[in-house]
């Protein structure tokens, strides 16, 4: 049985990066698909790894401006290659369960949180940008949230890190 695991993007090594990577040392022969990748950044915790970033990767974005393309990120998971495995184990707080595996394949996800600045941060997302882009940033996630509730529904599982998460993915 292939296995093939997503994750958002590796750019530094915090609470959610190291449950994936103890999750990834379950199956320390899988690929890890991100959409962006820095080995540095997660102090080398994935080095020894076939890790595959996506195209976004040659853009040169790192962890200081990686907010910059979130317009982008959920239509690049859903063409994240992962129609080879059998079973796809993600870890999503925003875009890796959009991934689209094949309809046979089982898909879990851990989810960290569903994606704060979509749901439950809307204002605060707002005031990190200047005033002329707050209107297309509420656009983009809007239509994120539509898309996020697509993508959740074609899970195979949802798993919840805690109930407060657990309770956000229900509302």
């Amino acid at each position: 049985m292939r296995v093939g695991l997503v994750h958002d993007y590796l750019l530094v090594l915090r609470g959610a990066e190291r449950t994936f990577g103890a999750l990834a040392d379950i199956w320390p022969g899988a690929p890890i698909h991100t959409l962006l990748y820095d080995e540095a950044g997660t102090r080398g915790r994935f080095r020894h790894r076939d890790v595959r970033p996506s195209w976004l990767q040659h853009l040169g974005v790192g962890q200081s401006n990686f907010r910059r393309l979130l317009p982008l990120y959920p239509a690049v998971a859903r063409r994240l290659p992962v129609t080879d495995y059998d079973v796809v184990v993600s870890s999503s707080s925003a875009f890796a369960h959009g991934i689209r595996p094949r309809r046979d394949a089982v898909h879990v996800c851990y989810v960290h949180s569903p994606f704060r600045y979509a749901w439950d941060e809307r204002d605060q997302a707002c005031a990190e940008v200047p005033a002329p882009v707050r209107p297309a940033l509420e656009i983009a996630l809007r239509r994120h949230r539509a898309v996020d509730r697509r993508a959740a529904r074609a899970v195979t599982t949802l798993v919840a890190n805690s109930h407060v998460t657990k309770e956000r993915i229900r509302r």
